[in-house]
C-alpha cells in the first residue's frame, strides 16, 4: 500500500500536482512517512508550493539523516533560507521566517543581507535591519579573505 502511495504521488509530481502530492504523502504509515524518498517527495512538493519554511523543515531533516552530501546540503539549505526571507510579503510574514532560521543559517551573510534588504522593502523596525547588517558587516571583518566577490560588492552597496 505504501509502495503504491509512493508511486502515485511520484506521479502527481511529475503532472505539477504539488497539493495532490502531499495529500498522498499525508496517508502513508509513520514509519513511511519518514522514509528518504518520502521526505525527498515531500521536499520536491513544498518548493513547488513556494513553501519555503516547510521546505526548510524537510531538507533540515534530509541532510540530518545523510539525504543529501554536505556541500549539496549546505547549498540547498542557503537557497531555501534565501527564499524564506526573500518570499516574505509583510513584516510580520518576514520576522516569523527570521525565527524559524536556525542559528546557522541566520549567520549566513547572504541570509542576513537579504532579510535586511526585505526588511527595508517592507518597512521593519530600522533597528531590526540593523542588526541584520551588523551581523553581516561583522562575518565579513571576520571572514573577508573566504568571502565571495559578489556578496562583497552587495555589502558596500
Amino acid at each position: 500500500m505504501d509502495a503504491e502511495t509512493l508511486i502515485h504521488a511520484r506521479w502527481a509530481l511529475d503532472a505539477r500536482e504539488a497539493k495532490f502530492a502531499l495529500a498522498l504523502l499525508d496517508k502513508l504509515s509513520k514509519g513511511a512517512s519518514y522514509r528518504a524518498l518520502t521526505l525527498r517527495l515531500r521536499l520536491k512538493a513544498f518548493r513547488m508550493l513556494g513553501m519555503h519554511a516547510q521546505a526548510l523543515r524537510t531538507a533540515r531533516a534530509l541532510a540530518k539523516h545523510g539525504g543529501f552530501s554536505a556541500d549539496a546540503a549546505s547549498r540547498l539549505m542557503l537557497s531555501l533560507a534565501l527564499a524564506s526571507v526573500q518570499h516574505s510579503r509583510d513584516g510580520a510574514e518576514l520576522m516569523e521566517a527570521w525565527k524559524q532560521l536556525n542559528a546557522q543559517e541566520q549567520r549566513m551573510p547572504s541570509v542576513g543581507l537579504a532579510a535586511a534588504e526585505q526588511g527595508l522593502r517592507l518597512g521593519l523596525d530600522s533597528a531590526w535591519v540593523m542588526d541584520r547588517l551588523h551581523a553581516v558587516w561583522t562575518h565579513w571583518m571576520d571572514h573577508f579573505e573566504e568571502t565571495e566577490e559578489a556578496l562583497q560588492e552587495r555589502i558596500l552597496l
